[in-house]
């Protein structure tokens, strides 16, 4: 919030006050003054779906071959990023569901992060695997689906597909 402005328009408006008054023994307060906000106000995307709406508990389960806790809402690092996570009872595997609204330029730099990610055919309008993560674009959406505490390789391809083509038959 930018206040060197507004700080100066205060004293200003103080010393003045202050030396005009009709009562040398009054001081007098300034009116409020507007504030300027330069932040921009994040709204969240009314079209991302909930995400532990889009994979059930016994979804997450079959995944990671074991039973799971309710999925949890999960803080989210990009605006309008909607994040659940499954945790395993009896281990630290986890499967994680994230939609966020994506354009063509954020799923560039989703793919030129993972340079080494496979293309997964047939899921979505794009689809890349990196180790334990799954990317999907499906028209403004990016779907994310992340197994973790079982390894990065090939084995994760088939629960990763299935999670996301159970999320993506979801959103419709």
């Amino acid at each position: 919030m930018r206040t060197g402005p507004v700080m100066v328009g205060v004293l200003a408006a103080v010393l003045v006050t202050g030396c005009s008054a009709s009562d040398p023994g009054v001081a007098t307060v300034p009116g409020p003054t507007d504030v300027i906000v330069d932040e921009p106000l994040v709204e969240e995307s009314p079209t991302t779906p909930e995400p532990c709406g889009l994979v059930t508990p016994d979804q997450a389960a079959v995944a990671l071959g074991q039973p799971v806790e309710e999925g949890v809402d999960l803080p989210s690092g990009l605006p309008g990023q909607k994040t659940c996570g499954y945790n395993a009872i009896d281990s630290a595997e986890t499967v994680t569901i994230s939609v966020m609204p994506g354009t063509a330029e954020l799923w560039s730099q989703f793919k030129a992060a993972s340079p080494d990610a496979e293309q997964v055919p047939s899921l979505g309008d794009e689809a890349f695997r990196d180790a334990g993560l799954l990317q999907v674009r499906k028209g403004d959406l990016i779907l994310s689906v992340m197994i973790t505490g079982r390894g990065d390789g090939p084995n994760l391809i088939a629960p990763l597909t299935s999670l996301a083509t159970v999320a993506l038959n979801q959103m419709g």
